[in-house]
């Protein structure tokens, strides 16, 4: 499996310890079960507002089965 260039997508917002330790807790609470957790990344970003991000993620998401 391909590894993301560290920095490049995460935030400059969530570099901090405790943001991830919140990372790895929700991960740990979802039982490191990827469908839960991919569906988790879409959920936020429609609860965040951010449509057009939630559909672009979905697809991309959806294209990786």
């Amino acid at each position: 499996m391909a590894q993301v260039e560290k920095g490049w997508w995460l935030p400059d917002d969530l570099v901090a310890d405790e943001d991830k330790d919140l990372v790895s807790v929700v991960t740990r609470e979802l039982e490191w079960d990827i469908p839960k957790i991919r569906a988790l990344v879409v959920a936020v970003l429609e609860d965040a507002n951010d449509s057009d991000a939630a559909v672009q993620v979905n697809e991309l998401l959806g294209s990786l089965e």
